[in-house]
């Protein structure tokens, strides 16, 4: 219930806060909830609506609607396109003194995927071999480096892409 607003009996409520209550969320705050469909016989479409309110203001809510489809048969892995080429940002950014890389390649070749300072000199080659389809990832320790911007690059068959991560001691 939203104060004395009392959802269908077909309709689940959660109420949450941390653990000191008062108040529960400042402003910018993230609360992470989640939502599990159950259709029958676990094939089906759910229409889900989530509505977000406060207890002081019970009347003034935001509501999203979702559509959950759920299928036993299809494995969330299937749905990724594995014919696709990404390179991923880094995580975390900014970082100190190590990040994950994370890249996808298409079809297998040879990847290169190297780390350049601000004036384009390379630093550190962290991949040059073959690598088959699929996704992979790969750790970046800037333990010998100074703070500062670095981009690294990914090269694979046809496909390039850059990206920028920060390193901060």
């Amino acid at each position: 219930c939203f104060g004395e607003l009392c959802f269908a009996p077909s309709t689940d409520s959660v109420a949450t806060t941390p653990p000191n209550p008062e108040p529960p969320l400042q402003p910018g705050d993230t609360l992470i909830a989640s939502v599990h469909v159950f259709t029958q016989n676990n094939v089906g479409t759910a229409f889900i609506q989530v509505q977000i309110g406060t207890f002081r203001n019970p009347g003034v809510r935001t509501t999203i609607d979702y559509t959950a489809t759920t299928d036993p048969s299809v494995d969330v892995e299937d749905e990724f396109n594995l014919n696709s080429y990404e390179l991923e940002q880094n995580y975390p950014n900014p970082f100190n003194p190590s990040t994950q890389i994370n890249y996808n390649v298409g079809e297998g070749g040879l990847v290169k995927l190297s780390v350049y300072n601000i004036l384009g000199i390379e630093v550190a080659t962290l991949v040059n071999e073959y690598k088959t389809a699929g996704s992979h990832q790969v750790s970046f320790d800037g333990n010998n480096l100074s703070s500062g911007v670095y981009i690294y690059n990914l090269s694979v068959n046809n496909y390039t892409k850059t990206r920028k991560m920060i390193l901060e001691k």
